[in-house]
């Protein structure tokens, strides 16, 4: 009698990240995942335990895209390193070379430049899903830097597990788990030197805050972490009431809004905004409530808002209809013309202030 081959046994990690791509719907059998591969442990271990389970057909492919910002004298050793490791595990590797806007936030241009290479990889490979290495250090560090900013739910909700097309399966691993995989793998990889620099805040929370604390409260980290899913699942349920307000109404009475908690209202302001701005980009907390303060006028008025936006309460029926809107003519940073939306509503004849002024 001819016995069936036994299915190979999964490391406890790689089992770990099977039920978390399970359980949170982030990759399923038929994924075609592009991995987001800098060289370093996490998008390393990240890469390796993937091709593991895809190699047991619980992904249908996985492939690299390695970005170099050329930002570093040495970037192109990185570049090197991912070639080597995509080599040794038989992953289709694609590296893409950006410019970077060197002008204001470095940080944010290169993260712009490196999700536009990453689009660009991800069609090229026909790949419908892409995977960062980001774990559950990440997301301490980002709830600690988001709370010391003031955030509210949302933001204290830190990293998605996914969004849209971006899906993080390591979010529940440790560092050290990551490293004591890669060290029984056998599987080296890069340090970026700009970890190490204390100018950036994330790496002082990492090197400085985040040890002090763990010292004061051990287990802090997992905490954290805990806390940030606990406040995604609130802000979800919290969203859904927003969207139901609008799906009755896409430009809502102010009357209408203010009888919402205020949490869904600021929600609803949130969702006007980006109908008209895009998702790309977000509304500062004291542009929101001056909306909310516009609404509770009960007559028409306006408040200017970033990048050539506007919002507007027209009418006085339910204390006027709220909508949001690009200015005629206006266009957003970059060129592009605002977009109409959020829904628009005639012009008012009211004479209008300084930006930001409420009549």
């Amino acid at each position: 009698m001819v016995r069936a081959a036994s299915r190979p046994s999964l490391h406890p990690l790689e089992r770990a990240v099977l039920h978390a791509c399970r359980s949170g719907r982030l990759l399923a059998p038929a994924s075609r995942a592009l991995v987001a591969l800098s060289g370093g442990a996490d998008s390393t271990a990240l890469l390796a335990i993937l091709m593991r389970l895809r190699d047991l057909g619980e992904l249908a492919m996985v492939s690299a895209c390695h970005v170099d910002h050329g930002l570093r004298p040495d970037s192109a050793a990185d570049a090197e390193a991912c070639a080597k490791l995509c080599e040794g595990l038989g992953t289709p590797l694609d590296v893409a070379r950006v410019e970077v806007e060197r002008a204001g936030n470095l940080q944010a241009a290169a993260r712009k430049a490196r999700y536009a290479a990453l689009r660009g990889a991800a069609a090229r490979a026909g790949a419908d899903r892409l995977a960062t290495g980001h774990t559950r250090g990440d997301q301490a560090e980002t709830v600690l830097s988001r709370l010391l900013r003031g955030a509210g739910a949302r933001g204290l909700s830190g990293i998605p597990a996914r969004r849209g097309w971006v899906v993080r399966p390591l979010l529940s691993v440790t560092r050290s788990e990551i490293v004591a995989y890669l060290g029984e793998r056998g599987l080296s990889w890069r340090e970026d030197p700009s970890n190490g620099s204390l100018r950036f805040l994330r790496n002082r929370l990492r090197a400085e805050v985040l040890p002090a604390l763990e010292a004061l409260a051990p287990g802090l980290e997992a905490r954290l972490a805990a806390m940030a899913r606990l406040l995604f699942e609130d802000d979800r349920a919290l969203d859904r009431g927003a969207a139901a307000l609008l799906s009755r109404s896409p430009a809502p009475s102010a009357g209408e809004l203010l009888r919402a908690p205020l949490a869904i209202q600021r929600r609803v302001v949130r969702r006007l905004w980006r109908r008209a701005a895009g998702p790309e980009r977000d509304l500062g907390a004291e542009h929101v409530e001056a909306v909310l303060r516009l609404a509770a006028r009960g007559r028409p008025g306006r408040v200017d808002l970033p990048g050539g936006f506007a919002a507007r309460v027209v009418g006085r029926e339910e204390g006027g209809r709220l909508a949001i809107a690009a200015e005629a003519g206006d266009r957003v940073p970059g060129g592009r013309r605002a977009r109409n939306g959020g829904g628009a509503l005639p012009r008012p004849r009211e004479p209008c202030g300084n930006a930001g002024e409420v009549l």
